[in-house]
């Protein structure tokens, strides 16, 4: 066991028998939110990073923004609610949000 991976044990990681993706002869140690190499250091993998992650694939797979009326796409810096829309018997009429 490497010097590395000694003050990982002391600082309450725990190996894993993940081989390490940044070096051939490296191994994952784990904690309750990140991931690191033995062997490099590097963090794999953190509770923010897959937070972030997570977010941007459930932007991805949510649906398009389209405007009400038009339902064309909202482009970015679009607004899809800067007024109330409507009518008022014959005139058509909108007030700010």
């Amino acid at each position: 066991m490497g010097e590395l991976a000694n003050s990982l044990k002391r600082e309450g990681f725990e190996r894993t028998e993940r081989e390490s993706p940044f070096h051939d002869d490296g191994t994952l140690w784990a904690n309750s939110h990140e991931l690191v190499c033995d062997e490099t250091g590097i963090v794999v993998s953190s509770d923010d990073e897959l937070k972030n992650e997570e977010k941007s694939i459930a932007e991805l797979a949510a649906g398009r923004p389209r405007y009400s009326n038009s339902r064309k796409p909202i482009l970015p810096g679009g607004f899809s609610a800067a007024y109330h829309w409507g009518s008022d018997g014959d005139e058509f009429v909108y007030d700010a949000a």
